[in-house]
């Protein structure tokens, strides 16, 4: 099976945030391509009540914090983010691939402001 590039799906597009959506046909696992600048969320963390993400960076620099634990990320790093966990990252031009399991929905996500 090839899932080409043009049946990818433009699923947030904002400032500084770019998601593309691969349908993979299946509900445990999810595959999104993300362009990032800045710091996303803007404030605060964002929480999953059941998904676990994994990301794959592809190309520039930035920092992911998560339960408070800031780490410098670049090309090759592998983040593991488990469900419960608050984060946020601090993107510079940042590329990567995101895996979730299972396929990630909005109904399990939160973003909480923690000012």
């Amino acid at each position: 099976m090839v899932i080409k590039k043009s049946s990818r799906e433009l699923e947030v597009n904002a400032k500084g945030v770019k998601i593309y959506d691969y349908d993979l046909s299946n509900s445990l696992i999810g595959l999104s391509y993300q362009e990032l600048e800045g710091r996303v969320p803007g404030v605060g963390t964002g929480i999953n009540s059941v998904c676990k993400e994994w990301y794959f960076i592809l190309a520039g620099v930035g920092y992911v914090t998560v339960d408070g634990k800031t780490d410098t990320i670049e090309a090759g790093d592998i983040v593991i983010i488990e469900p419960g966990q608050a984060s946020y990252l601090d993107a510079r031009d940042l590329k990567f691939l995101t895996i979730t399991e299972p396929n990630w929905y909005k109904e399990q996500h939160q973003e909480v402001d923690h000012t």
